[in-house]
């Protein structure tokens, strides 16, 4: 896709040399999670049990015996949501099903290590065992904790990056905001985290002191007399509780908050904000720095070739646009036109600013307008056309397909008709030109 010698955006560029190539930024988003999880191998390993344990759980028996319990405790049924190679940020649902549903999911693996429906299956038996030891212990629970928090920073922020009316000077504002919280996390929320570490191990009964290993008994001087020990002292239980969870800060929440701050800081470069800040700059009236110059220069910089754009022209003609949307502001004959032009988009700005006289502005928005903040929305097109038109619509015709995709990938609007069906049949009935509607 990416690719400068044969991939699309080089294909696109031999026949359209001016089309520039933007990396979605909630793929950049999904990438920084990728690259956590390579370079902390601790974070890998846990979301490889976690996929284990879902595959463990979605049998049919272990799945009867998983909604039993569930509704025996009289709670809603929540399932475990299987792992999206490619959308990483939906992470966080099956993390946030695993901490609400851990007591019973303990359970489970607990009944299928001892029952004897189990013992004729002697494979589910080792692997109930082999995943009960991992996920009954202290590490597992820190793991939990550490991504969850994480990965909930990061679904506002790919929500906001996926939405359809998204603009950059929000996604700068959410980018700055995740990292600044990531170092806040470091710095200060380690003893809030354990806390919950604690509350949930206490709840499980999961010790939190490691198990002392056996020592070898020493088999040279049998025959001498001990005097003074050195090098190995004897610890109370709090003591080994405290070592311990110094040794899970400095070996699992330091590494994945550095890790994660690295990738953002690296795909979410200085140099990347402020272009980002530019288009925001340019597209979005309510930006303090709307039409100033020293705000968008980054922008044109980059795109001086495609733009060819006279620069010295292209700032005074900001200034002069920005003075002609102040003075017709002021010049407004009521205050709920004035609000208007303050409050709306940047389509109400372009009818106050003569588009003939500033050529080089609208050149430089022209090219800004171009620029998407991501490609879910297109994506999102793509992935609906397999659940929409499968093998029992093979015949489905193209309008038709094309009206449920619409619906489809507009699923929050879709909703709101929902809840007023007799308000949109209405509008509908009034309608001058009749229309015909397949309902099956």
């Amino acid at each position: 896709m990416s690719g400068h010698l044969s991939g699309v955006q080089a294909r696109l560029k031999e026949h359209f040399p001016n089309a520039q190539y933007v990396h979605c930024h909630a793929h950049r988003l999904n990438l920084v999670l990728v690259d956590m999880c390579k370079n902390v191998s601790s974070a890998g390993e846990f979301f490889v049990l976690l996929e284990a344990l879902y595959v463990f759980m979605t049998r049919s028996l272990v799945h009867k015996v998983f909604v039993d319990y569930q509704q025996r405790a009289k709670c809603r049924v929540k399932e475990l949501v299987r792992l999206s190679d490619t959308r990483w940020v939906c992470r966080y649902q099956s993390l946030s099903t695993l901490k609400t549903r851990y007591s019973y999911i303990l359970e489970v693996l607990e009944h299928f290590c001892d029952s004897q429906e189990s013992k004729r299956d002697p494979k589910l038996v080792v692997e109930a065992r082999g995943l009960l030891n991992q996920a009954m212990s202290v590490s597992f629970v820190t793991h939990l904790e550490v991504l969850m928090t994480l990965l909930s920073h990061s679904q506002a922020l790919s929500e906001t990056l996926q939405a359809n009316d998204a603009n950059l000077g929000n996604a700068v504002t959410m980018i700055n905001s995740v990292i600044s919280i990531v170092e806040e996390t470091r710095a200060s929320g380690w003893p809030d985290l354990v806390q919950d570490i604690t509350r949930i191990c206490e709840d499980n009964n999961i010790p939190t002191v490691p198990q002392p290993k056996r020592r070898r008994k020493q088999r040279t001087f049998d025959d001498s007399f001990l005097m003074a020990s050195t090098g190995h002292r004897s610890q109370s239980e709090a003591e080994s509780s405290a070592e311990f969870l110094d040794d899970l800060r400095v070996n699992t929440f330091l590494p994945i908050l550095d890790a994660f701050k690295s990738e953002m800081t690296r795909r979410f470069s200085a140099s990347n904000i402020a272009i980002m800040q530019g288009v925001d700059a340019l597209l979005t009236p309510s930006s303090v720095n709307f039409l100033k110059f020293s705000a968008v220069e980054p922008f044109v910089e980059l795109y001086t070739d495609s733009l060819d754009v006279d620069v010295q022209l292209l700032k005074a003609e900001m200034t002069m646009a920005r003075q002609i949307i102040s003075n017709k502001q002021k010049d407004s004959s009521t205050p709920d036109s004035s609000r208007r032009h303050n409050a709306n988009s940047f389509s109400s700005m372009e009818k106050l600013i003569p588009s003939a006289s500033l050529p080089n502005l609208r050149k430089t928005t022209q090219l800004a307008l171009t620029l998407p903040v991501s490609s879910a929305v297109c994506e999102r097109s793509f992935s609906a056309m397999k659940y929409i038109k499968n093998y029992l619509r093979s015949t489905m015709r193209n309008q038709r397909l094309s009206d449920l995709g619409v619906i489809y990938v507009s699923g929050e609007r879709s909703k709101e008709l929902q809840t007023n069906p007799v308000e949109v049949l209405k509008k509908f009935s009034q309608r001058e030109q009749r229309t015909r509607i397949q309902l099956f």
